[in-house]
């Protein structure tokens, strides 16, 4: 049977190609939160003053300690209260992803981190759920179903798919909830980030025009040569090697590197051009791929020339490099706005640290 995973490591590994794609480090909200100041993010009444920045003087906290306190409220977004079981679902989400280095050997300030970027990420997922609501998104039942069903399928029908929440202790409504908020999320990013990357003509132009030589490959032509260390005047020398290149067709199909080297050099797979090896160049194009050579005389030395492979210049049609380059410039701009659009999701956010967990103590 296979086992199914959950829900909640699905979304969050849905979201992170979205919602935490390009992570730049914690955001500015998170620094003073619980401080009484007046600036975006900083929160109300919290003991202590707020955080610090990780990496204090705090003792290190083995991560998976805290299941016993799961009930414990740990910080407020918006009015959205967070436990300590699902930080320590997010903290669990972030090592499965890698990163964090081993948990056994978490250095006091890796640990400090994984719990600043797994409150983030918890965080972000709510305010951008928030934001979907306030903008008047909803998940369509009928799709929420849809996915269950997949769900359900993966899992190995509706008694294994039973079986595997009671583990988990959820229950298939928590299940529906969980892809409803996702649903939610992704039509809010569609809509806030996604709905309005836009990349005019002239943008498009202007990097065609100025990368023009990325879209053109270069002529490729692949010999394998054979070197011959005798005179090209004597008429016996000039037997012999006629005699190898018939051993070659004959006794190893016309493959040089085959052939043991006894008296001769064999160079395969050689890359030339007018540049390079300009002898060798002109050799090959007057052959026809796949040929070997009668005994030729480049540069004053005896060679046998096999003709491997050709593949001429090409330029990239501009109206395929140019769409291209559109969904380049797309795609750099949809990070960019995505990501300012999560700062500007913890900018405006009230954010409260509600446990030392999460606090610094400073240095004695």
């Amino acid at each position: 049977m296979k086992r199914i995973t959950s829900m909640k490591i699905i979304i969050t590994a849905a979201l992170t190609a979205g919602l935490f794609l390009g992570h730049a480090g914690h955001s500015s909200a998170f620094k003073g939160m619980g401080s009484g100041g007046t600036g975006a993010g900083a929160g109300n009444g919290a003991p202590h003053g707020g955080a610090a920045s990780p990496g204090g003087g705090m003792k290190d906290i083995d991560v998976p300690s805290h299941a016993g306190n799961t009930s414990m409220v740990v910080a407020n977004v918006n009015g959205r209260e967070f436990t300590m079981g699902e930080l320590m679902k997010s903290i669990a989400d972030l090592i499965m992803r890698g990163g964090y280095g081993g948990g056994g050997n978490m250095t006091m300030e890796m640990s400090q981190r994984i719990r600043y970027d797994a409150l983030e990420q918890l965080a972000l997922e709510e305010l951008a759920y928030q934001k979907g609501i306030t903008l008047g998104l909803k998940a369509d039942p009928a799709v929420v179903e849809v996915q269950v069903n997949a769900m359900m399928e993966q899992a190995g029908g509706e008694e294994a798919f039973a079986k595997s929440l009671a583990g988990q202790k959820k229950t298939p409504d928590e299940i529906r909830k969980e892809i409803t908020r996702y649903l939610v999320v992704k039509q809010a990013i569609e809509q806030e980030v996604y709905g309005k990357v836009k990349v005019t003509d002239k943008e498009i132009d202007r990097t065609y025009v100025e990368n023009k030589t990325q879209f053109t490959s270069p002529e490729k032509v692949t010999v394998s040569d054979i070197i011959f260390f005798l005179d090209p005047k004597d008429p016996s020398a000039q037997e012999k090697v006629a005699a190898i290149r018939q051993k070659i067709i004959d006794e190893y199909y016309s493959n040089p590197a085959e052939i043991p080297a006894e008296g001769f050099v064999v160079e395969s797979q050689l890359n030339v051009s007018p540049e390079n090896r300009p002898g060798l160049y002109e050799a090959a194009k007057k052959m026809q791929a796949g040929a070997l050579s009668d005994p030729l005389v480049i540069d004053g030395t005896l060679h046998l020339v096999k003709f491997e492979f050709y593949q001429p210049a090409r330029e990239t049609p501009e109206k395929e490099a140019k769409a291209s380059i559109a969904k380049q410039l797309k795609s750099n701009l949809r990070r960019q706005m995505l990501a300012d659009w999560r700062k500007k999701l913890m900018a405006e956010a009230d954010i409260k640290i509600m446990h030392d967990l999460l606090r610094v103590e400073e240095k004695k």
